[in-house]
C-alpha cells in the first residue's frame, strides 16, 4: 500500500512572510510532487484536526519565528521538544498554531499521523505585504529542493544543526548555501 502523504501550507497570505507556507503550496500545485497530496489550510486549527485522518505522513510548511536570521528554513518532526507552540506561526485568527492543534488532537485521543515541519523563518507580518526578499528566495529553495527537504524531514536528516540544545530534533538549512 502506498503511503498517504499529505503537505499543508499554512499562514495568512495576506500578512507578509506569514504567507510563507500557502505560498509554497500554491508553486508546488503547478508541478506536484509524486504521492503528494497539497493543501492550503484556510481554516486553521479546525482544519489540522479535520486533515490527520488524512493522511499516513503530514508536512506542514509555515512561518516561523525563532529569532534566526529571516529565511532560514527548519526541518523538524512534530511535536518536538525544540519547536513550541508559539514558535510555529499562527495559521488563526483565534491563536492556535499547528502545534497547539496536534497537542489538541492527542488530548482528544484522536489518530496522529507523523507530522513534519518545514518552517521559514518570518522576517515581516505586516498587513498587505508581499513576501520579503529573504523569504522569497526561502520559497523558491523550498520548491526547488522540495523531495529533498521532504526526504530531510521524514528521516530526520540534517545539512546543518541549528543550536546545540536541538542537535536531535531541531534542523536549520539556509537557502544561500
Amino acid at each position: 500500500m502506498t503511503e498517504r502523504v499529505l503537505v499543508v501550507g499554512c499562514g495568512n497570505e495576506q500578512a507578509g512572510d506569514d504567507g510563507a507556507g500557502a505560498a509554497l503550496i500554491r508553486r508546488l500545485m503547478r508541478r506536484p510532487p509524486p504521492a503528494c497530496t497539497l493543501r492550503v489550510c484556510a481554516r486553521g486549527p479546525l482544519d489540522v484536526l479535520e486533515l490527520l485522518d488524512a493522511a499516513d505522513s503530514i508536512v506542514f510548511v509555515d512561518a516561523v519565528v525563532s529569532g534566526a536570521a529571516p529565511g532560514t528554513i527548519h526541518l523538524t518532526t512534530l511535536p518536538s521538544p525544540g519547536v513550541q507552540g508559539k514558535l510555529v506561526g499562527g495559521i488563526s485568527a483565534h491563536g492556535w498554531s499547528v502545534v497547539e492543534a496536534i497537542d489538541l488532537a492527542g488530548a482528544l485521543h484522536r489518530r496522529i499521523p507523523r507530522v513534519f515541519l518545514i518552517g521559514i523563518e518570518a522576517g515581516q507580518m505586516t498587513a498587505g505585504a508581499a513576501l520579503s526578499p529573504a523569504v522569497e528566495r526561502a520559497v523558491d529553495y523550498c520548491e526547488a529542493h522540495f523531495d529533498e527537504l521532504r526526504g530531510y524531514a521524514e528521516r530526520g536528516e540534517t545539512a546543518m544543526v541549528s543550536v546545540a540544545t536541538m542537535a536531535a530534533q531541531h534542523r536549520v538549512l539556509s537557502p544561500e548555501s
